[in-house]
């Protein structure tokens, strides 16, 4: 195997993630300063009959695009990072076994793995059939390369995270940032938690009932040293899913918000007036006051200002979360938001 594609395995070993799955994707936010002087803009870039067109009014009517930049911009940066540190480390580490790169890998990774046996195959298979085109012995010499790069690729990575710890790497650059005050928004959690997490959320979104089990997964992981915010976000495709917000938020005023976002996710296709009135019934609510606060819409604004607070940090789909103001878009599974807790938790 090349140094190319061995320096290649570390990088990818070394920077892995998990595709977001959500009904409209929204991509990180960031300000101007988390991003450095990249895209300096004076304070007001315009003036028209006397009137002053700022930095914040330009940015602010391309969110959504400036969002999708920087963040293109972070990654890039962060990607070109890794790789760099991973090629220095394993030059420094070659360099004092006196050998090149190339040899220092082939006998630290590629010599200390055994290929894939017929049983590791014959398991693969077993497990992706419906996946995979061909008979087992059609396709068992494709399975065992792939299979044998895996097990390398683990070996890689766990050959850079111990390099990485001998060297004490410290990593300084930092994702883009978009802080978001949640008020008074229902909170699971202590105030003063060093990771806040703000979710926005649509109770009639597939995603975001899948999302609500990642919220309730994080909450048991890390207790007192998170806390979410739940903030409003219906979509135009989900009917139901504004009167359902507001539903949630007169449970609220009776302390039962939570059970009640539980019984909403848990019935996501039965989010009609009659049923949000029925699971206030079997939350024990007092039922006259639900129905006076659902009935009057007196909710409807406070919903109407979390999607306004979306909009201004780039929300387009649901479910989007900002763990320290570093947004997470889609409902992805517990570790993807541990590897951003877990760092902020160090910082």
């Amino acid at each position: 195997m090349s140094r190319s594609t061995l320096v290649a395995l570390a990088f990818v070993a070394a920077c892995s993630g998990a595709a977001p799955a959500e009904d409209a994707p929204a991509k990180a936010p960031a300000t101007a300063a988390a991003t450095g002087s990249w895209d300096p803009l004076p304070p007001v870039v315009a003036t028209v009959a006397g009137a002053d067109i700022t930095a914040a009014d330009l940015d602010g009517a391309v969110m959504g695009e400036v969002i999708e930049l920087r963040t293109k911009l972070y990654e890039a940066r962060k990607g070109a990072l890794e790789q760099m540190i991973a090629e220095r480390l394993l030059e420094a580490e070659a360099k004092k076994k006196n050998q090149s790169v190339e040899d220092y890998l082939k006998a630290e990774v590629e010599a200390k793995v055994t290929p894939a046996t017929d049983a590791d195959v014959d398991a693969f298979y077993a497990q992706n059939q419906g996946r995979i085109r061909g008979t087992i012995e059609e396709v068992r010499e494709p399975v065992r390369e792939h299979l044998t790069q895996q097990k390398q690729g683990d070996a890689m990575k766990a050959l850079l995270d111990q390099l990485r710890k001998d060297a004490q790497v410290v990593v300084k650059l930092d994702p883009p940032r978009f802080p978001v005050e949640p008020g008074d928004a229902p909170r699971l959690g202590k105030k003063d938690a060093p990771v806040q997490i703000v979710e926005f959320s649509d109770f009639e979104c597939p995603y975001c009932g899948i999302a609500a089990k990642t919220v309730h997964d994080l909450s048991v992981k890390y207790g007192d040293k998170i806390a979410i915010s739940f903030l409003h976000f219906p979509l135009p495709m989900h009917p139901n899913a504004p009167k359902a917000a507001e539903a949630s938020l007169c449970a609220n005023e009776q302390g039962k918000f939570w059970e009640y976002h539980d019984q909403l996710f848990a019935n996501q296709r039965m989010l009609d007036p009659l049923s949000l009135v029925r699971y206030a019934t079997d939350l024990g609510l007092d039922v006259a006051a639900f129905q006076r606060c659902l009935e009057t819409g007196e909710k409807a604004k406070a919903v109407e200002a979390d999607v306004a607070k979306g909009k201004t940090v780039g929300m387009s789909g649901t479910p989007g979360f900002y763990v320290n103001g570093i947004h997470i878009s889609g409902a992805l599974p517990v570790e993807a938001f541990s590897e951003i807790i877990d760092a902020e938790l160090a910082r």
